[in-house]
């Protein structure tokens, strides 16, 4: 199944905002993002980040931007979510968890807002 919001991208990109970024718990997070993260980080370095995604012009919700943050190395794992189901996970090399958000937004953007299920 795939979940394709703006099929028009080249012609009119669809705007977002996001709620401010917020801490989270682990059990909040999408299992398949811990599940990536247990192969990558160490369980007592995390901290889970959280946003909510909302269309500019109606306002409607567009999903949540989730990241969990090792502390030790200063990367990132990020998902994309809508309605329940999540993409790939992707690694973020930051020390800012705001400009990880940027960057998880627009790998969203470059993959058209895109939730692909394996």
């Amino acid at each position: 199944m795939r979940i394709q919001f703006n099929h028009m991208l080249k012609e009119k990109p669809i705007e977002v905002y996001w709620t401010p970024i917020e801490r989270c718990n682990l059990i909040e997070t999408p299992p398949s993002l811990l599940q990536s993260a247990g192969g990558i980080f160490q369980a007592k370095n995390l901290e889970a980040y959280a946003t909510s995604i909302f269309e500019l012009i109606s306002c409607a919700p567009f999903g949540l931007f989730y990241l969990l943050r090792d502390t030790r190395r200063r990367e990132y794992l990020g998902v994309y979510c809508v309605n329940g189901e999540a993409s790939r996970p992707v690694l973020i090399k930051e020390d800012i968890v705001e400009r990880a958000m940027e960057r998880l937004e627009e790998h969203c953007r470059v993959g058209n807002w895109r939730v692909e299920l394996i």
